[in-house]
């Protein structure tokens, strides 16, 4: 290696660093609704549309923009998303109506394809026997972002207002984004001519990249549906304070931050399809006594529960791709996120806060998810941990 080189750890922790400000700023808004939907005057379906918005660029860009980071500089997409996404984030705190909240809720989904991009950089890095590690850290410091943004929007919100809020939660990006253009190389000098120019999408006829994209449907789909919504469910159904409601949503999301490398590192030593198929399994058992709107205590355990298995999964999940589609990383992880987002956060967000509205109740939502969960159940019986003569050469 290079003496100048960072170092795969180096790598690691700023691209943790990117993660966890990306899903900071892409999901900000939901632990904020219920200030919003008081100070705008909305419903619960017209605040499910702003979780709709945040997602729509997200979905659009994950595929491209994965597949760019596979064939040429994800560290210069990488930037470029992080420059795009403090505007909307910062702009957010001049909104005076719903239609530009929805506007700027539309460019904060300049955040959601960080994670395709960021997992070409780490697979270039890291080796077979810890891909499973890696991908699990830098996972979880998406999955930190957004606990981490259940916990902090409240505080912020009480202690100013929530516009305040959005604006301070987009000034980390200046300098991480810095940090990262100068330090971070997108893969080792050795290896970074041999990585491009390959991809190709054969990957599309091998059924491993459809279970793939059926389990993180359980996985990152159901828990972006979650986040939408915990922080509401706990207060409008337990009567806590925003703050309190973000508290108890937030140690549960950011579980992530644990749960994602470890579910990495368990995949790596005691099989990925095993841990993906007993998370998977565990998830849906949780849902549906979720569902069936238990007391306050149980909830809570639930919530966590939910929110380190859905991330132990993931970490398992995502370290399949770099084995399966070496070349195609990003560009298969673009697929299953795309697919992912356009039914846990474009489709489902409005559609459960009408539920809401409807019924005032939560506990259909959570059914849905179980279902969701369920279907990834005989999807990960039938994932590979192994490369075949289909896959992509």
């Amino acid at each position: 290696m290079n003496s100048r080189e960072p170092g795969p750890a180096v790598v690691l922790a700023l691209g943790w660093m990117v993660m966890f400000i990306s899903a900071l700023n892409w999901l900000n808004y939901p632990p904020l609704i219920q200030p919003i939907i008081q100070d705008l005057s909305i419903s619960f379906a017209e605040a499910g549309l702003l979780v709709t918005a945040s997602s729509i660029l997200g979905i659009g860009l994950q595929l491209p923009v994965g597949y760019l980071a596979d064939r040429y500089n994800p560290k210069l997409i990488a930037t470029v998303l992080l420059t795009v996404l403090f505007f909307p984030s910062f702009l957010a705190g001049f909104v005076t109506d719903y239609n530009q909240l929805f506007v700027t809720r539309i460019l904060a989904g300049f955040g959601v394809p960080m994670f395709p991009v960021m997992s070409r950089i780490v697979a270039n890095w890291y080796p077979r026997a810890k891909v499973g590690l890696a991908q699990g850290l830098a996972g979880g410091g998406f999955a930190g972002g957004i606990g981490a943004a259940a916990l902090v929007m409240p505080i912020l919100s009480a202690a100013f207002d929530w516009r305040t809020a959005f604006m301070i939660s987009a000034l980390p990006l200046i300098p991480i984004t810095a940090a990262f253009w100068f330090i971070v190389k997108s893969s080792p000098a050795r290896t970074s001519a041999a990585i491009s120019s390959k991809t190709s999408f054969r990957f599309l006829h091998n059924p491993q990249t459809w279970l793939l994209t059926v389990l993180n449907i359980s996985f990152f789909g159901t828990f972006i549906t979650l986040v939408a919504w915990l922080p509401s469910f706990f207060f409008v159904n337990y009567g806590l304070s925003l703050t309190e409601a973000g508290i108890f949503s937030a140690v549960g999301l950011g579980l992530g931050i644990i749960s994602r490398p470890l579910g990495g590192i368990t995949a790596d030593l005691f099989g990925k399809k095993k841990t993906v198929l007993t998370s998977v399994a565990l998830l849906t058992s949780f849902y549906v006594l979720l569902s069936t709107n238990p007391e306050f205590f149980l909830a809570v355990i639930l919530a966590l529960l939910i929110g380190w298995f859905t991330m132990f999964g993931a970490g398992a999940l995502f370290s399949l791709p770099p084995i399966l589609f070496p070349r195609e990383v990003g560009t298969v992880i673009g697929l299953a996120s795309t697919i992912a987002l356009i039914l846990n956060a474009l489709i489902l967000p409005p559609v459960l806060g009408f539920i809401i509205d409807l019924t005032g109740a939560f506990t259909i939502g959570f059914a849905i998810l179980a279902a969701l969960a369920f279907i990834g159940i005989p999807s990960a019986a039938r994932i590979s941990e192994k490369r075949t003569n289909s896959d992509s050469a």
